[in-house]
């Protein structure tokens, strides 16, 4: 499935907006579910709202479940971990426009509060955490820059802490910075190429990106060391596709040989 442009689809007519949203291939349960976020982010002075959706204040399946997770922070629960993998399918190869909507529920802040506060290594909720945020922000600037304005530094320091100290769970999650690094570096590149602008990586404003590049090769290492033959699971099996991601990048790039040496 291809992908919508967040800028094109916040300047469309609704009726446009509602037409692309509609012919998405995901699981969303109306139009009213992507309608209420737009209540709050688009103008629609030129539309009689509620004539043209009567149930528009209704808020549909997705928005309840973002908001009973962040009732919920802090709080180990089975049905948090569900509601957290369910709004994680959700998104899985979705559209740029969903998951700033699920961004802007606030959701991220929750993510990251529960990551850093779960103690007890190999947790559910740690995983299904740092896979529902992974989700969030993969290959989308918007939401990469809505979660370094409401991440504070202490809490950076202790997200990148808690990424190392629990390679396995956040694995996947790693698994998305690592393409949306090279998506955005390639797009990027592409762009100046065509308009003649000045290349500035996207990485060189986003903290989060930065500590990935950074730190590649480190967590090469964990991730490697985290699955040997004798333990290999179904929990830690996931590593290996991580792992085999960032080394077609790195061969892709040049810099195979000099990861391996």
């Amino acid at each position: 499935s291809h992908y919508v442009d967040v800028n094109i689809m916040e300047n469309l007519p609704l009726k446009e907006v509602l037409e692309k949203v509609s012919s998405c291939h995901v699981a969303i349960k109306s139009k009213y579910e992507v309608l209420y976020s737009f209540n709050q982010s688009v103008s629609l002075n030129n539309y009689e709202f509620s004539a043209m959706y009567p149930d528009i204040q209704q808020k549909g399946l997705l928005s309840k479940i973002l908001e009973t997770i962040r009732i919920h922070t802090h709080t180990p629960s089975n049905i948090k971990f569900w509601l957290a993998s369910f709004s994680e399918a959700f998104l899985r190869g979705t559209y740029p426009l969903l998951q700033l909507f699920v961004a802007r529920s606030g959701i991220i802040k929750n993510m990251v509060d529960d990551i850093i506060s779960i103690s007890e290594q190999d947790n559910c909720n740690l995983q299904s955490s740092f896979d529902l945020l992974g989700e969030i922000i993969k290959s989308n600037k918007r939401t990469f820059l809505i979660f370094e304005s409401i991440i504070s530094e202490r809490e950076f320091g202790l997200l990148c802490e808690k990424i190392a100290s629990n390679i396995v769970d956040s694995n996947v999650f790693i698994r998305s910075l690592i393409i949306s690094l090279h998506k955005f570096h390639y797009s990027d590149m592409v762009h100046c190429e065509s308009t003649g602008e000045k290349y500035i990586p996207f990485t060189s404003s986003s903290k989060l990106l930065s500590f990935i590049e950074v730190s590649k090769f480190k967590i090469l290492c964990l991730l490697i060391s985290s699955v040997l033959p004798t333990t290999i699971s179904q929990t830690n099996i996931s590593c290996i596709n991580t792992v085999i991601i960032m080394l077609i990048f790195e061969r892709a790039s040049g810099k195979l040989k000099d990861i391996l040496r």
